[in-house]
């Protein structure tokens, strides 16, 4: 399989810090490609500090990553073997730095093996997969009003207005344990997946993603994320930004 990839994260037009952090690479050799964005949270230094610790975990992941070892273990081991890595990494923010204030971040990974694809997922990042003239979100956010006593016990118009609304309830780094949401599937030629932090989704429509997911090649590919990016400082880029474009196709 064939993947063509890129990525920018961007620091907007409200903040002065950029608590985004994105990883791409890929150990080509063993048909093993990783993407992760990180949103941090809890304070300008604490979030970037985060986001910064799981980009860098990813890249030594990565880096360790040997062709005796995926021999050997497979796409399941890689599977076990990224949320053990996550777990480290969680270990290390939350005894490192939530002695006096929450730190932590969200966080989301896809990994392409072959011809399979695996995403772990932890708070409100996102990727999508466009598939064929279909786009939709791989994962669901870990926030508040997605929890199952929540939707239980309250009507939509309670759980839009309640003051929890939107919160995450899970993260990277704010607590000893971590959740995290596992899943994974075939890969099939022209599958294309955009990840994001809610800087990008929350400011820019479906449609626009979609088009931007359109027809990707290795000439297009860093404008098709500018283009994407644009939409979203239209709208006033509150926020961080962060994308990554990944297409497979086959061949090499």
């Amino acid at each position: 399989m064939k993947i063509i990839y890129s990525g920018i994260s961007d620091v907007g037009l409200k903040r002065k810090i950029n608590q985004d952090a994105i990883f791409f690479s890929s150990d080509k050799e063993c048909e093993v490609y990783l993407f992760a964005v990180a949103d941090g949270m809890g304070g300008h230094f604490n979030g970037e500090i985060a986001s910064q610790t799981i980009v860098m975990g990813m890249r030594d992941w990565l880096d360790n990553f040997s062709k005796d070892y995926h021999n050997t273990k497979g796409f399941s081991g890689i599977m076990i073997s990224l949320r053990n890595k996550l777990e480290q990494i969680n270990a290390e923010i939350y005894s490192k730095y939530n002695q006096q204030n929450i730190c932590g971040s969200t966080c989301v990974i896809l990994v392409i093996y072959q011809d399979m694809y695996g995403v772990i997922s932890i708070g409100d990042s996102r990727v999508y997969l466009r598939r064929g003239l279909k786009l939709k979100s791989l994962m669901e956010d870990d926030v508040w009003e997605n929890q199952v006593d929540i939707r239980e016990n309250l009507d939509i118009r309670e759980i839009k207005e309640h003051p929890n609304y939107g919160k995450l309830v899970h993260a990277v780094g704010t607590n000893k344990d971590i959740s995290i949401s596992v899943k994974t599937d075939c890969l099939k030629s022209k599958d294309t997946f955009l990840l994001c932090s809610d800087g990008l989704y929350k400011y820019c429509e479906l449609k626009d993603m979609k088009k931007a997911m359109a027809q990707i090649d290795e000439s297009n590919i860093d404008s098709k994320i500018h283009k994407i990016i644009e939409k979203v400082y239209k709208k006033g880029a509150k926020d961080n930004v962060s994308v990554i474009l990944v297409k497979c196709e086959r061949g090499r």
